[in-house]
């Protein structure tokens, strides 16, 4: 397995919107602030064959999608660090003294309900941040251990991805095992790292969490915590098999502390409701900046929302290989009688289709949406 560290970078410019820093190896890096608020870094790694991918997957475009770097922005030019604060109070730190080491941290109480000089929501694992692949980039990043990671498309169960290794490409998985069958039918780089609440005397506290979207649609493989290196830590790492590195951090903003009974919680005890809050779509403090459905609407806004559907749509739409390639009973007799069928078991059907491959051709057994054989 192929892996170089890229580094010996210098600032090539701190612009209103951008800093940029070369190697001397002929790679630029780029980051940039694509929202201040919801809190959105974007970060581009380019060089010698790997250029941006070709399809941006974002519907903005750069210049919709920049805002100004905050005015708390500070450049220690001796020791190579960039910092400046984000809108909702997290601070940011570029340190590009060796290699490219970008960390975002918050300030929380901690378990006892003293004041945390820091708790770390992301960062790249010094050393091993941005790598070279074979033709790609391999992005190593620190996991928040207990976050609840999901995401990355159809993958199979359980929901938390932690501990897993997958692959980022698509098949026809026909006759998948719920559980072990990996690659599905649809993928995308992207995951969403959740973080658990925790409890501080009568409170509970919310840190933040983070989301990852890689804009690329290059094969690859993301390492949730499968691998282990203790040198490393709790880590885990994209890999994108060709071209360079389009990388969006997407942050929530949960405001610090939520006051929450400890004990139970309309009869629910609190350590199953700590687990529950971290996945809930629409979580109890009525904040529209947290939870996993600030993640997914966030997301839909910066790749596009499907179209409204036929309405027809909504309802059931029969299909079923056994149907079509059936020789007794005859495949029509069973078609013209599915409608009865679906009456008598008082099933609502909307519609009837026959989709690729529902049919078998009787003198090559290729797979047919119809079949002529009179």
């Amino acid at each position: 397995m192929f892996e170089r560290l890229i580094e010996d970078f210098d600032l090539k410019e701190i612009s209103k919107d951008s800093i940029s820093l070369n190697s001397k190896t002929g790679y630029t890096y780029n980051l940039s602030l694509a929202s201040s608020f919801p809190p959105i870094l974007h970060t581009t790694l380019t060089g010698p064959d790997r250029p941006l991918p070709p399809q941006a997957n974002v519907i903005k475009t750069p210049d919709e999608f920049t805002v100004p770097l905050p005015l708390t922005l500070k450049h220690d030019k001796a020791s190579k660090v960039v910092t400046f604060d984000l809108a909702d109070g997290k601070k940011v730190t570029l340190d590009y003294s060796s290699d490219i080491h970008l960390r975002v941290t918050e300030s929380l109480v901690d378990e006892d309900g003293d004041q945390q000089d820091e708790r770390l929501v992301f960062g790249t694992v010094p050393r091993r941040g941005y790598v070279l692949g074979e033709h790609g980039i391999i992005r190593y990043s620190r996991l928040i251990e207990g976050n609840i990671h999901v995401g990355l498309g159809e993958k199979g169960a359980p929901l938390d991805l932690t501990g897993r290794l997958f692959e980022l490409t698509g098949t026809d998985a026909a006759a998948y095992d719920a559980y072990l069958t990996d690659p599905l039918y649809k993928h995308t780089p992207y995951l969403v790292s959740l973080a658990k609440p925790y409890k501080t005397g009568q409170d509970v506290v919310q840190p933040s969490s983070y989301a990852q979207y890689h804009s690329s649609n290059s094969d690859g493989s993301w390492d949730i915590h499968h691998k282990r290196s203790d040198p490393l830590g709790y880590f885990s790492r994209y890999s994108q098999d060709w071209g360079g590195l389009d990388e969006y951090l997407i942050f929530d903003s949960p405001n610090g502390q939520v006051s929450e009974p400890v004990a139970h919680v309309n009869g629910v005890h609190a350590e199953w409701k700590l687990e529950k809050q971290a996945l809930d779509l629409q979580p109890s403090t009525g904040n529209a900046n947290t939870g996993l459905r600030y993640f997914t609407r966030t997301f839909a806004e910066m790749v596009g929302k499907p179209l409204l559907i036929p309405r027809d749509w909504l309802g059931y739409l029969a299909s079923g290989m056994g149907l079509g390639e059936s020789d007794e009973p005859q495949a029509q007799k069973l078609l013209e009688n599915w409608p009865e069928t679906c009456k008598e078991n008082d099933i609502p059907c909307s519609g009837m289709h026959l989709s690729s491959g529902y049919t078998v051709g009787e003198e090559d057994g290729n797979r047919y949406v119809f079949t002529m054989n009179k």
